[in-house]
């Protein structure tokens, strides 16, 4: 399946990450056999083509397995996952980019809710990652779009995500926290606290 993730045909690179997905999904000891091998850079590889290029791949099938790869307690080696992380003088996407960066582009670009959903979530993951990956997330400017679907029509899944991500995201500095002041969070979260539902009533308290 891995030699299939470099075919030039998109329909079978799309089958071979779809096939490799559930693998992922199967077991951590499988997680971490992916992530070992480099599965991160093959399929930043790929998507980045298709955010420069406009190619036919399914942003949803890459979303979901990003959040595959880096779901599980405990969670991934640093060393495995730092693709996701670090940054690249590059000013656009390329195969030696993060992909955080890439998920940014994508939750803005907002192409269907399973996609956000795969999106946040993957966000949701990194958040409990330490510092490292809260930092990352910040510096690549991904709170912004996070707090936007705490006012938007989607899923309560979508908001609950976003609202416990936001909550990793205010466990560690007081210079990440002042990152979201600057971002108004207060005016995001102040709705919530009425919200219909009680699991966001409860996570939006929570947060502040």
């Amino acid at each position: 399946a891995f030699d299939l993730l470099q075919h030039d045909n998109i329909g079978i690179k799309e089958n071979a990450i779809y096939l490799l997905a559930n693998i992922a999904g199967e077991s951590l000891e499988y997680r971490d056999q992916l992530l070992q091998r480099g599965i991160v850079d093959l399929i930043s590889s790929i998507y980045s083509a298709y955010l420069e290029e406009g190619s036919e791949a399914s942003p949803s099938d890459f979303a979901w397995f990003l959040s595959l790869l880096i779901r599980g307690d405990p969670f991934p080696d640093y060393n495995q996952v730092r693709f996701f992380l670090e940054s690249s003088l590059m000013n656009n996407f390329s195969s030696t980019g993060p992909l955080v960066p890439i998920i940014a582009y994508m939750l803005r670009r907002y192409e269907s809710e399973e996609m956000v959903e795969h999106l946040v979530r993957t966000l949701h993951h990194l958040s409990e990652g330490g510092l490292q990956h809260i930092q990352s997330i910040l510096n690549w400017n991904c709170a912004k779009p996070i707090l936007s679907f705490l006012e938007s029509k989607v899923t309560k899944t979508i908001k609950s995500l976003a609202l416990t991500t936001l909550g990793n995201l205010t466990t560690v500095l007081q210079s990440q926290i002042e990152v979201l002041m600057d971002l108004k969070v207060l005016n995001y979260l102040e709705p919530l606290l009425s919200d219909d539902s009680k699991l966001i009533r409860r996570q939006a308290a929570w947060v502040l």
